[in-house]
């Protein structure tokens, strides 16, 4: 048996008590009470430590994984490194690059005009033959201009610049990219 104080006249009364003799106050638990949630103490904390047991056997054991292992390191390979002949603030590899885009813009034009004016029948005469060859060129080359404003613009350089890049390549004999179809 303990000894409580009394909530409200702070006597001290028997923990075995419903109320205080005193005053009438409420007080405590019953006997059955308190060793009933003592044993529901206990199991709680028995089934604690039963479920950290068996967590710390599983990962003693590998089945719950650890902290993650760094991702294991690939061999450093060794990077070229860029050419050092610049010109117009370009290195080669990027002026290589500008005549891929030239091409290309020369290769627009050209299928551009190929749909816009297609073949004249073979039936049709020689005037209108050249006059039809007259648009298409001049439409060719009004493309051509604009797509290698567009290229310019997109690397910093003059049409003189571009097209010392564009003689560059073909003296070097820079490999063209695909042409394009408009089949």
């Amino acid at each position: 048996m303990e000894f409580i104080k009394c909530p409200k006249c702070k006597r001290p009364i028997s923990d075995q008590l419903r109320r205080c003799p005193s005053c009438g106050t409420p007080v405590g638990k019953k006997l059955e009470d308190r060793v009933s949630s003592k044993r529901g103490g206990k199991a709680l904390t028995f089934t604690v430590l039963a479920v950290v047991g068996a967590l710390l056997v599983a990962y003693v054991n590998g089945r719950i994984p650890g902290r993650a292992a760094p991702p294991p390191t690939q061999p450093q390979v060794e990077t070229p490194l860029p050419r050092v002949d610049t010109k117009f603030g370009l290195t080669e590899d990027k002026r290589h690059e500008v005549y891929g885009d030239l091409t290309r813009a020369e290769d627009h034009a050209q299928v551009e005009a190929d749909r816009r004016y297609p073949p004249l029948d073979t039936l049709a005469s020689d005037v209108r033959w050249k006059m039809h060859a007259e648009m298409r060129e001049h439409f060719r080359k009004q493309v051509d201009e604009e797509d290698r404003k567009a290229v310019a613009k997109r690397y910093g350089l003059s049409s003189e610049q571009l097209q010392a890049i564009g003689s560059e390549g073909t003296e070097k004999s820079w490999p063209r990219p695909a042409r394009q179809s408009i089949r």
